[in-house]
């Protein structure tokens, strides 16, 4: 016959289960720089806080907007819209992405010429 643990044995048990797996989790920190929408009109927004923010890279704006960061300077970004941004307003988040704007290339695109009307 098998003798059925006590309640002490039980949560002994569990208590193991848990540490092992919390010892066994390693968190990951990612640094992600984000700023602040400054002034939006006639599609471009001027954007603070991003001191790294590469030319030609993309940012996230409120409401999964993508823009294309163009003109750097020391105190603001000059970011063009890929959306209306009709949402966006002084004070709204924006994230660096980290990607470069990039078009993609396949078979179907080879041999032809793209110039900036398509």
């Amino acid at each position: 016959m098998t003798e059925t643990p006590t309640l002490r044995q039980r949560l002994q048990q569990d208590f193991d289960r848990v540490h092992e797996a919390i010892s066994s989790r390693r968190a990951r920190l990612r640094v992600r720089e984000t700023g602040s929408v400054v002034q939006v009109g006639q599609g471009i927004a001027l954007v603070k806080g991003l001191p790294s923010l590469r030319s030609e890279e993309l940012v996230e704006l409120a409401g999964g907007h993508l823009g294309i960061a163009l003109d750097l300077r020391p105190d603001r970004v000059g970011v063009i819209l890929l959306s209306s941004g009709e949402a966006l307003v002084a004070g709204s988040p924006v994230r660096a992405t980290g990607r470069l704007a990039d078009t993609p290339v396949g078979q179907r695109l080879l041999g032809r010429v793209i110039d900036a009307s398509g």
